[in-house]
């Protein structure tokens, strides 16, 4: 039996999200909700490991904000990989001050989204000769199916900086394509957009072609809270050409959203002991196929929610707490489809 589980009670790039609840016919009086405001936001300091060196790096990091103003259940959600740039993301964001969000009037636990970038000079226009001889081995390797000398060439396709981090995820994904899965190949989608909603690294019009191939994926994988954000930035770049084919398929997506029709996605915890998704309903379950969950953690813009995981629950989330990032911790390679209805 299916029990129900109700929930109560360096370069900065944010995500602030405000709003004010619609009110029926017969209601005078609406909930006023006020978005928390940064009062002390100190830089992350720069690695010396990667000073030193000359690299550069972006982190995504998703925190929750106490009614005190002070930051909390930090996590990093997606980065270019180097775990030195996660932790000075992390120390950083701890020492952060906000003004808290309110509703009615009173301090609230909020949820927010910064990208932090790590970065020595100007965005670089170009490679290295290096970089682009090891990248023309690879694609030439994968072209002809010979695994042995495109591992050989990956090895070598060092990256100095974001423009070439880019050019390598892009690499990543048509190896991933010739020799991985569909889920490596959205994660080497997203690290070669870079969280960015316009052509920073790549150039528009391979800026667009990565962003339409990531809304292939994550339909077809039913991310749809991922494909609506993907969506959004196609929108702004793509031509008339790109774009008109997607609006069928997205308005049946907006529409989902609303109904009572459940749907599938199967998730697998790559690296570390964590996944990090998006609802897109307020209602789930989690059934593991393989590996252990031990407990759910949901990022809200107006709430924070964790409990240990238990099978056969299905869970319900008060749409008054806005957009949930949901956190699912377990043992490492741990694979689980989470279903939303």
């Amino acid at each position: 039996m299916r029990h129900i589980h109700p929930f109560a009670g360096a370069l900065l790039l944010f995500c602030f999200a405000a709003g004010l609840p619609a009110a029926d016919e017969t209601t005078v009086a609406v909930e006023v909700y006020q978005a928390p405001k940064p009062i002390s936001m100190g830089g992350p300091g720069y690695p010396p490991s990667q000073s030193q060196v000359g690299n550069e790096g972006w982190v995504h990091v998703n925190f929750m904000i106490s009614p005190k103003g002070e930051p909390y259940e930090i996590a990093v959600v997606e980065s270019t990989g180097i775990e030195a740039f996660e932790r000075a993301a992390i120390n950083a964001v701890k020492n952060w001050k906000f003004e808290p969000a309110t509703l009615d009037g009173t301090a609230i636990d909020a949820g927010q989204n910064v990208k932090l970038l790590f970065m020595m000079r100007e965005p670089a226009r170009g490679a290295s000769s290096e970089f682009v001889r090891a990248y023309k081995t690879l694609a030439k390797a994968i072209e002809a199916g010979d695994r042995a000398k495109a591992d050989e060439a990956l090895a070598k396709l060092r990256v100095d900086n974001l423009y070439e981090d880019a050019f390598k995820n892009l690499a990543n994904f048509h190896y991933h394509q010739k020799w991985g899965t569909e889920s490596q190949q959205i994660l080497d989608l997203r690290r070669a957009i870079a969280r960015e909603d316009g052509p920073r690294y790549l150039k528009k019009d391979l800026f667009t072609w990565a962003l339409d191939s990531l809304l292939l994926l994550e339909l077809k994988s039913q991310d749809f809270a991922g494909a609506q954000a993907t969506w959004k930035r196609l929108q702004s770049v793509g031509s008339r050409e790109v774009t008109a084919k997607w609006e069928r398929p997205m308005e049946e997506v907006a529409a989902l959203k609303t109904s009572d029709r459940p749907f599938l996605m199967k998730a697998h915890i790559e690296k570390g002991t964590s996944w990090y998704g998006k609802l897109y309903k307020n209602r789930f379950e989690i059934r593991v196929s393989s590996g252990q969950v031990s407990e759910i953690k949901l990022r809200c813009e107006k709430k924070y929610v964790f409990f240990p995981y238990e099978p056969d629950l299905q869970y319900t989330v008060d749409s008054r707490h806005g957009d949930c990032g949901i956190e699912v911790v377990g043992t490492p390679d741990t694979k689980f489809d989470l279903i939303q209805s």
